[in-house]
């Protein structure tokens, strides 16, 4: 999962409900990692202990990257990794299909009371 604030800003996160482990990756807003947490646990189950958060002292980040535990080591994602966001380009075909399958939709929805 990746959270993009409004700004940057220091992004704390911890792990509340989660039901395994995950790696977590920061970047600033020029894409370079800034910090990184690997295989962090879930939150105490019984509830009995505090649940740790991580980062939350850190530098501002304008992305944290949540993924899979073990992803940082499989990738060798190190401080000197930088994030790449990039847009695909959809050709006119895809964009009269997005258009033809959400008219469809929003007719079916007519015809059945379906809400969206």
């Amino acid at each position: 999962m990746l959270f993009v604030p409004p700004s940057s800003e220091v992004l704390p996160m911890w792990m509340p409900n989660m039901k395994f482990s995950l790696d977590m990756i920061w970047f600033d807003d020029n894409g370079n990692v800034i910090h990184i947490e690997k295989n962090v646990p879930p939150c105490d189950p019984t509830g009995h202990l505090p649940c740790p958060v991580y980062n939350q002292n850190g530098q501002p980040s304008k992305y944290a990257l949540e993924v899979t535990s073990g992803f940082v080591d499989k990738y060798n994602i190190t401080t000197n990794s930088k994030l790449a966001i990039t847009i695909p380009e959809f050709g006119p075909l895809v964009g009269i299909t997005i258009v033809i399958a959400l008219v469809s939709a929003i007719t079916l929805s007519q015809k059945f009371k379906f809400h969206f």
